[in-house]
């Protein structure tokens, strides 16, 4: 699921904007390295880090461009979580 499945020269959507690949049902996105994220929809949003051991499901009733903002700011925060815990 997380092996690049389109092909050099292939456009990806335009409603995808910044995606770098996908993987049977997990983009990946050039400013979130490492991140595999689905978009679902009215604003829901799964996304793992494999690499850093961590997933999350977000899931609301919004807008698409609203599951963006959100997951924009929470990235962070999970990850400002992980390293606090990782030091204890």
């Amino acid at each position: 699921m997380q092996d690049d499945l389109v092909p050099d020269g292939v456009s990806l959507p335009s409603w995808a904007p910044g995606a770098v690949n996908y993987g049977m049902g997990w983009w990946k996105y050039e400013d979130q390295p490492g991140l595999l994220i689905d978009s679902g929809a009215f604003g829901a949003r799964s996304f793992i880090h494999p690499d850093e051991d961590w997933g999350v499901i977000m899931i609301l009733e919004a807008a698409g461009a609203d599951g963006r903002a959100l997951f924009d700011r929470l990235v962070p925060v999970i990850r400002a979580a992980i390293a606090a815990a990782d030091q204890t």
